[in-house]
């Protein structure tokens, strides 16, 4: 049997309380759920992609060796950002985040969520999307 879950409805602890919740981004992803503001794919310049706090996480040796497998393929992971005051702000992907940082990338690929008003970060940019709630298969 196989059912499906809303991810938005499920509770987690991540960041063990040391990580400040981005509201901003709360609200961003409510309105491009609800398709009342779009998304686009766009390669960023790393130096102007800002976390929203200073937490880092310890990136396991599984989240280390999964990553580098896909860059290995050149099939480099997302991060999820927004911009505001001219910065691109990442509050959700930490750990994809450092990633980059360690291999020292300087272009990553991300979904910025809203306008994007100022592009000189911006190395290229895809059509506009609504961004769909995610959904988790569980398998019993």
């Amino acid at each position: 049997m196989t059912d499906t879950i809303d991810i938005s409805k499920i509770e987690t602890d991540f960041g063990k309380n040391d990580e400040l919740r981005d509201k901003y981004l709360g609200e961003l992803l409510d309105k491009a759920y609800g398709g009342k503001i779009m998304c686009r794919k766009a390669n960023i310049k790393m130096e102007t992609i800002k976390p929203f706090t200073d937490y880092r996480p310890e990136i396991s040796d599984e989240f280390r060796k999964y990553f580098l497998e896909k860059a290995k393929k050149g099939r480099f992971l997302p991060i999820l950002v927004y911009q505001k005051s001219g910065k691109f702000i990442m509050s959700d992907d930490y750990n994809a985040y450092y990633m980059y940082k360690e291999l020292e990338i300087n272009t990553v690929p991300c979904v910025v969520i809203g306008n994007v008003e100022d592009m000189k970060a911006v190395v290229s940019i895809g059509e506009p999307f609504q961004l769909e709630t995610p959904k988790i298969e569980v398998i019993n």
